[in-house]
């Protein structure tokens, strides 16, 4: 894994029951795979510690991919209780972090 972040977006969290804490989440660089394929590793720092990737047939769609799998992750805990700030509190919506075409799942992931 590429240590530095290829993209970020600084986050504070609220998990529900716990205290807040400042995150970044982001995406780190694009990597070829021995299939040919391309690797996106995703950082959500605390929010989650298990690993997760967007993969793709390219740089562009791997990134995508990754992008996606941040909403899809942050959604989720929103879903369930969580609450999340961007741009020093400004914003709570995590749907800002994809535009809404961005935000559909591709045929057959329903």
């Amino acid at each position: 894994m590429v240590s530095q972040l290829f993209i970020g977006r600084d986050c504070k969290a609220y998990p529900p029951g716990r205290e807040p804490f400042e995150v970044k989440v982001g995406i780190y660089q694009p990597v070829p795979q021995a299939d040919h394929s391309w690797r996106c590793d995703l950082y959500l720092g605390d929010i989650l510690k298990d690993e997760r990737c967007g993969l793709g047939v390219d740089e562009w769609s791997a990134l995508q991919a990754g992008m996606q799998m941040v909403w899809l992750e942050l959604a989720f805990r929103k879903s369930v209780g969580w609450h999340f700030e961007f741009w020093d509190g400004q914003s709570d919506d995590v749907d800002e972090l994809l535009p809404q075409w961005g935000q559909c799942l591709p045929s057959g992931f329903e």
